[in-house]
């Protein structure tokens, strides 16, 4: 019997620490953007980095995105294995994949005001 993965999507909300250059990776020209989400558990402050993938990279709202801003950040975890030949060892990644985006509040000095909404549509 096969079983069966159920994937449940979660929000974060904190502030941009660090805004990633678009990445393309092999010859299938795989894309991946990464933003870095500052955020506060307690005494500790947490840096939880997200990822904008293929298609994702090309959202509008990346490019308005601006260090500082306050945002609420949905997400999917996502994980795959890799193992490059049968004698090697199976290593096993995880990655934190954004679904949607709100800015909350812009960093001040952007010029911009109120808030913004994007949402992409996961086709599953």
């Amino acid at each position: 019997m096969k079983e069966v993965t159920i994937i449940v999507s979660n929000e974060i909300t904190g502030n941009v620490y660090l805004i990633d250059e678009e990445k393309t990776y092999g010859q299938k020209g795989f894309r991946k953007r990464q933003i870095v989400i500052q955020t506060e558990d307690g005494a500790y402050e947490q840096y939880i980095p997200v990822e904008f993938i293929q298609d994702g990279c090309d959202r509008i709202y990346i490019n308005e995105l601006k260090v500082g801003d306050n945002v609420k950040v949905g997400y999917r975890l996502t994980g795959r294995r890799w193992q490059p030949s049968l004698k090697d060892d199976a290593r096993y990644f995880l990655g934190c994949e954004v679904t949607s985006l709100e800015i909350l509040v812009p960093h001040p000095g952007t010029g911009e005001t109120g808030r913004q909404t994007v949402e992409d549509h996961i086709p599953f």
